[in-house]
């Protein structure tokens, strides 16, 4: 840990970033508003933020707005990986992650509306009914895109247009993944999902799904860390994170029924009782257990990133050091010691 000098001098240090940052973050807030207003989101008909945020206390439209921009700022923070050489280089860097993540984020929306969620219209299920279900449903499906940008964006590329490629790419397997779990979600259930969700409009029911797609965010968000322009190689470990991260998933619905709701199903809970207390736990479960395994995908990738930087180095150290860990002996100390002469 860093002394409080240094931690003062590191703080003065990041306040032009964060001042960037901040900056493009409003911009992009006033450039969305805009957007809904002029009606290019809505098949023509305008959408005014603010008379949904306060005139028509639009709970449903709150919650899809604010899970946009939590996955606007989440992606704009890996942007800032590895920043703090050059100013003018992380303003370029920063700015063409503010870019992607507006125009992807956007992207992640029209795909769930038209393929996740095909059997309503999400604006309608908004703007008319305040579905806060359908919107938690979509805001899950932001902040599991927000969370895959940036372990997208902590990496590094050849150049910007490779840049450009990577994050295509990566966004890519990661909205499918998006897709797999809405589907994988209503397979594991016994009750028609979309039904409950418009009909009902069931907030529990789209908190805990919502949850269960921003969880595999989380997990992607592990294997997506340093992600680096080397697709051939990683993608293949990222999908398999992503498979394993589904399966866990699946494993802590399990567990919530046996564990936290022994006496009484989630589904019966949530669906027929609307109890919004079983509806956060089951959603924290997921969270937790993503939250775990994405913990120890980024440290293992830490660990391999350290020991890479050793061995380009020294690679004899890699191999000292494993005989140190195995052993329990200082091979320095003993290289050094004196030796003994005999005739």
């Amino acid at each position: 840990m860093t002394s409080f000098a240094e931690y003062l001098t590191d703080v003065f240090e990041m306040v032009p970033m964060f001042g960037l940052l901040l900056g493009f973050f409003v911009g992009v807030v006033y450039l969305m508003k805009k957007l809904l207003k002029s009606g290019i989101a809505n098949a023509g008909d305008p959408i005014v933020a603010d008379i949904q945020l306060t005139g028509a206390d639009n709970v449903a439209f709150a919650v899809l707005f604010g899970a946009f921009f939590w996955s606007m700022a989440d992606a704009m923070s890996g942007a800032t990986f590895g920043t703090g050489l050059n100013f003018q280089v992380d303003a370029i860097d920063v700015l063409v992650g503010c870019v992607a993540a507006l125009v992807l984020n956007i992207g992640t929306f029209l795909i769930v509306d038209k393929f996740g969620l095909p059997k309503f219209s999400v604006w309608k299920e908004v703007l008319t009914d305040k579905n806060v279900g359908t919107a938690l449903v979509l805001g899950g499906a932001f902040v599991a895109n927000g969370r895959i940008l940036n372990g997208v964006m902590s990496g590094e590329s050849d150049g910007l247009l490779m840049s450009f490629r990577d994050i295509i790419v990566y966004w890519g397997v990661g909205q499918l993944f998006i897709l797999v779990c809405i589907r994988l979600y209503q397979a594991i259930t016994s009750y028609d999902v979309h039904k409950v969700i418009a009909d009902d409009d069931s907030a529990m029911v789209g908190l805990v799904m919502g949850a269960f797609i921003a969880a595999e965010g989380i997990v992607l968000r592990g294997a997506l860390y340093r992600a680096s322009g080397n697709i051939g190689e990683e993608l293949p470990t990222v999908i398999l994170a992503g498979l394993l991260g589904l399966l866990l998933l699946v494993a802590g619905r399990v567990i919530t029924d046996l564990v936290f709701l022994p006496k009484s199903p989630l589904t019966h809970e949530i669906v027929k009782d609307r109890n919004l207390g079983a509806a956060i736990i089951a959603a924290v479960v997921f969270i937790a257990i993503a939250g775990f395994y994405a913990n120890v995908t980024t440290s293992s990738i830490d660990t391999f990133a350290r020991d890479s930087l050793v061995a380009a180095a020294d690679p004899n150290q890699v191999v000292v050091e494993s005989i140190e860990t195995a052993s329990g002996v200082d091979v320095d100390s003993v290289l050094d010691a004196p030796t003994t002469e005999t005739n």
